[in-house]
């Protein structure tokens, strides 16, 4: 008896000893984490496998989670976190580059989405993560950009001018292509953006999947609307942090790992999607389709001429785009 508790003290002094060591060896980070449906949504699941992953980099996070991003990015902004996720048009303040991988129509689906992300985070890529103290740690899906319209017979360009649309405030593109479908902007917050449209402020607003069911967007929708099937865009969530925080290295380390947990945020991104009913989608007709795309490439020609989009961004897109479509006019 004596000589187990012997061993058990023995036990007990050395896992006191290694937890001791880890504690000391360990980084400790506060990360800002923005999720429009807070702690409960599907940026969670992706914290809480990230969080684990890092432990064995040598980084502890303490979270605390922000339902609107520019609160987050003011945390970020204020020395209170040093590192933070944030949607690609705010985190285009930090890296031009990364930041302009949701251009319009740039993106047809998931699967080029994955093309682009295994890219950014191959070590040839590095170089263009940085940006002074700010270094892009991982791009991972937030879903496709769709219309919500409170009338589904809304299908064609002409259908679309004059209609009020909920836009969010501080995306720079909004402006020009607000001009071009003709429809009238109401800016705002994040807050406040989805609720326009479910208490009918405006008659449409664009969105991830993902807000359907928790913000409840069939309120806005009712008996007519309809989401459009086609994304017109893809919309991304980039962890920015502060380099010099971190142990060398850990930068290349985390980018690989958002990079190869593509396809398991997908099946969470498409668990949201699935919550849609059928009686929501419409389908943009063929020569409707032509005119959005037409216009879509003329945008991304004149956003990059501005500086608003990254060109180097824009031809790597176009290059991915070619690579599975190459009888596109821009590829001949």
């Amino acid at each position: 008896m004596k000589k187990i508790k012997f061993i058990t003290a023995v036990v007990s002094c050395l896992m006191s000893f290694v937890s001791s060591a880890q504690s000391s060896d360990t980084t400790k980070i506060n990360w800002c984490v923005f999720d429009v449906l807070g702690a409960s949504g599907p940026a969670k699941e992706m914290v809480d496998d990230y969080k684990i992953k890092a432990l064995r980099w040598g980084i502890e996070f303490k979270t605390q989670y922000f339902i609107d991003e520019q609160e987050a990015a003011e945390q970020y902004e204020s020395g209170a976190c040093d590192l933070v996720n944030l949607p690609d048009f705010r985190a285009r303040k930090y890296n031009h580059f990364t930041g302009s991988i949701n251009a319009v129509g740039a993106i047809p689906d998931y699967k080029h989405l994955g093309i682009a992300i295994q890219t950014l985070a191959s070590t040839e890529a590095q170089q263009f993560m940085t940006n002074g103290e700010h270094e892009i740690f991982g791009i991972s899906l937030i879903g496709g950009l769709h219309s919500f319209l409170a009338d589904r017979s809304w299908v064609t360009p002409e259908s679309l001018v004059g209609k009020r649309i909920s836009i969010l405030e501080g995306v720079e593109e909004s402006d020009y292509l607000n001009q071009q479908t003709g429809m009238v902007a109401v800016t705002s917050g994040l807050s406040d953006m989805f609720n326009n449209f479910n208490t009918k402020i405006v008659d449409a607003t664009v969105a991830p999947l993902v807000v359907y069911e928790g913000l409840e967007m069939k309120k806005g929708l009712g008996i007519n609307g309809g989401i459009s099937r086609y994304p017109f865009a893809m919309a991304t969530m980039q962890l920015v942090a502060r380099w010099e925080k971190f142990p060398e290295g850990v930068g290349q380390k985390s980018r690989e790992f958002v990079a190869d947990s593509h396809s398991s945020i997908v099946r969470t991104i498409k668990s949201y999607e699935d919550t849609v009913p059928d009686k929501y989608w419409f389908d943009i007709p063929l020569e409707g389709f032509y005119y959005w795309d037409n216009l879509f490439s003329r945008s991304r020609r004149v956003l990059s001429e501005q500086g608003i989009y990254n060109e180097k961004m824009i031809k790597l897109l176009r290059k991915v785009r070619c690579k599975s479509y190459p009888d596109r006019a821009e590829c001949l």
